[in-house]
């Protein structure tokens, strides 16, 4: 019996990620996930593991959003939420390069 290979959107997301990094030494990487996911940093360990120095890696914690998302993912408290965590993530982007294109969120907060 042949299987077809299956590729998940988190091995694609880090290959993506890896690239974008290596391709500009002086920008950061942000890591969005569950508290479960972050503490577990399996997600660094790749990053760091292709070549991405640690120093380099932002993880962000986003408690509560995997409910809200399931629940509700256009609605203004999640909208609000995601604001938080990129607001969060963002303010630890000091000394990275911040060209605009390379880190761009456009709040869909009204």
């Amino acid at each position: 019996m042949k299987t077809d290979p299956v590729f998940g959107i988190v091995d694609t997301g880090m290959e993506m990620m890896t690239e974008a990094l290596a391709g500009n030494p002086k920008a950061a990487g942000i890591l969005f996930g569950t508290q479960t996911t972050i503490s577990a940093g399996e997600y660094r360990r790749k990053l760091v593991a292709a070549g991405i120095t640690d120093a380099r890696l932002i993880s962000q914690p986003c408690p509560d959003l995997v409910g809200l998302i399931e629940t509700d993912w256009r609605g203004e408290e999640t909208a609000r939420l995601i604001d938080t965590y990129v607001g969060e993530a963002a303010a630890a982007l000091k000394g990275y390069d911040l060209r605009p294109g390379l880190f761009e969120w456009k709040s869909s907060v009204k």
